[in-house]
Order: C-alpha cells, then structure tokens, then sequence
C-alpha cells in the first residue's frame, strides 16, 4: 500500500490526519507538526482459514467450507513535532481516534480506497535512539494495528 498519499482514520473521537504537516495535523497546531507514515504491513492477501480433519476409518481427509481470514493491517510511522507539547498533543489525538475503534467501526481513507475498520493491536510510542536529550529528543514512533471489515 502506499505510504506517501494523505490518510484519515475517523472514529467519534474525531480525525487522525496521516501524512500532512501543512495545516498541523488538523488541530490548530503550527505548520511542521503531524504524522508521518513510515510503512503499512499485512493487508494484501487475508490468510485462508481452512478446516481440514482425518477422514475417520478411511483414507484421506474430511474437507469443511474454506473461507479466508480477517486482514490485518500495521501502520508505523513518526510523530513529527516543533515542541513536546506539540508532540503529546499528536499522541494523545491518535490515542483518543483509535479507542472508541474497539467498541465501534470507524475508516481508513487512504486516497484511492475506504476501508471500515476496528482497531485491533495498541498503539505504541517509542524514541527512535535511545540517546541524546531523553524523552525530549526528536520524533517519536508510532504503530497500531486495525482489523479491515470486509
């Protein structure tokens, strides 16, 4: 999937803008401030979910109806902030987009597709270097995993 083009995922929270850095990432934050996407695993192919027993007293086997699984998706990349406020700013937003997601559907619009989606593995924030300044140091990481409603 393409990780350069503007993204949105919406919840009743609100909008977590991807890939913008014009407008402060929608909330009133200065230019220079949003979130960067860095790649976006899995959801190409959904595994097959295939039941398969032993074919009691004979040869063989027992084949069930095949149906292919849920598609799963990680989306990674950096929070990019002028200040630490900025920064926390960004998180808490993303936070608060992606948990009413557990209870509720909610979209990923990445341009040339909408996906309904649920959020599926929590969100993580991390440094990228584990020296310099501490937590004040440069941008953070970010990555979460959403569950496609097909």
């Amino acid at each position: 999937m393409e990780v350069g083009n503007a993204q949105t995922i919406t919840s009743s929270y609100g909008t977590a803008t991807l890939n913008d850095l014009e407008d402060g990432a929608g909330l009133g934050l200065p230019d220079g401030n949003g979130l960067l996407l860095q790649s976006i695993e899995g959801g190409e192919y959904p595994a097959i979910r295939a039941t398969v027993e032993n074919a009691q007293q004979h040869d063989g086997a027992v084949l069930h109806r095949f149906f292919r699984g849920p598609t799963v998706v990680r989306i990674s990349g950096l929070v990019v902030a002028t200040t630490p406020a900025n920064r926390q700013t960004l998180k808490d937003h993303l936070a608060g987009v992606l948990e009413p997601l557990l209870t509720e559907d909610g979209t990923w619009d990445f341009g040339s597709a909408t996906h309904t989606v649920r959020y599926y593995d929590s969100v993580v924030f991390e440094s990228p270097s584990a020296g310099g300044a501490g937590a004040n140091a440069g941008p953070k990481r970010f990555s979460f995993g959403l569950v496609v409603r097909t």
